[in-house]
């Protein structure tokens, strides 16, 4: 059901920005050693910035993206009204995930100066992710009044 993919939508979104997030210190704690003793070359070093800067934007793409993705689906999955309970369920749920999964990102860009520095560099998946509840629920409930409402229209 597409009511379920709205949690899932959530904990990879998640997923994602911790991941970037580690790689992008982990890149920080390594090019001093990789320019120093093998000589990396400074073209390919702003290269590379470039594109762990554009991480910050393809987050928010991604976002927007599945969550537009899980409204679309809506349309075309057959639903009878009554299961708009179900979704309203599965909200509940998402009221619960979500805050936590947004606090945990929280206390990872706050646990050192490197995740801080980092945080601080990508503001669209920093500000995305506080507001990920708002926004999970938001698109959720949508997406549910879609897929059951398609029906009267």
């Amino acid at each position: 059901m597409s009511f379920v993919d709205s949690i899932l939508i959530a904990v990879g979104l998640f997923t994602i920005a911790i991941v970037m997030l580690c790689v992008v210190v982990a890149y920080n704690m390594f090019v001093p050693t990789l320019e120093s003793d093998y000589g990396l070359d400074a073209d390919l070093s702003d290269k590379v910035e470039t594109g762990i800067n554009m991480f910050d934007a393809m987050f928010l793409f991604l976002l927007f993206g599945f969550n537009f993705s899980l409204i679309v689906t809506g349309l075309f999955i057959r639903s009878h009204p009554v299961f708009f309970a179900i979704n309203l369920l599965i909200v509940i749920a998402l009221g619960i995930v979500a805050p936590v999964l947004s606090n945990a990102f929280y206390e990872v860009c706050n646990a050192s100066t490197e995740f801080s520095t980092v945080c601080s560099s990508m503001p669209l998946t920093y500000a995305a992710l506080e507001n990920l509840p708002v926004i999970s629920i938001l698109f959720a409930l949508i997406g549910g009044a879609v897929a059951v409402g398609k029906a009267y229209i």
